[in-house]
Parts: structure tokens; sequence; C-alpha cells
């Protein structure tokens, strides 16, 4: 599946910072949230991992990086504030698995 690349998540991330970042409840995206969504993804990008599919933010203002994987393998992860997020892995097949992250070390 085509993605985007990394400079257009980048972007995207960036336009969080605008005046109409706000989630679909009105929550604002916080700047704290769009520098870790940029700090996750820079990181990603040095691994060498492939940029993902997609790319949102909630309702309640955290973001959203979103990969769609060939065999029907969702994995997103949310960037629920600084340094912190969680991955969730959803399967065809198979119960989702849910991991915490946390990526101050990084």
């Amino acid at each position: 599946m085509t993605g985007y690349d990394w400079q257009t998540v980048r972007d995207l991330i960036m336009s969080l910072l605008g005046a109409n970042a706000y989630g679909s409840d009105g929550s604002p995206v916080r700047r704290g949230i769009v520098l870790s969504a940029l700090q996750v993804a820079d990181g990603l990008m040095t691994d060498n991992i492939d940029a993902p599919h997609d790319l949102y933010a909630l309702p309640n203002g955290n973001i959203i990086l979103e990969w769609q994987r060939d065999s029907g393998v969702i994995e997103r992860i949310e960037v629920e504030g600084l340094f912190k997020g969680e991955l969730m892995r959803t399967f065809p097949d198979a119960p989702a698995e849910f991991q915490q992250l946390n990526w101050s070390g990084r």
C-alpha cells in the first residue's frame, strides 16, 4: 500500500499547530503532542521504517499515525502526550494488541 513520504508526514504534523487544529469535539491539538509526534516520526524515519499511510487528529486532540499492511494488519501509534503514546495492532483474524510507548530516552 502506498503511504506518505516522511517529509509530507512532518508537514502534516506541523500543520496541526495551526489555528484550525482541533479534534472533532473542539479539543485543540496541544503543542506538546505535536512535538512528540514529530519526535516519533523522526525516530521511525531514522530507523528506516516506512512512512505511515495516514495521519490525523482524534476528537480529543491526540494524533494518530497509521500503517495499513498488505496482510490486513493495521498498526496505529496514538501520540497521547509529551513522549508517550500507545501502539495498537489489529489483525484480520485475531484479537487486537496494545502496547504503551515511551520515547523520552530517544
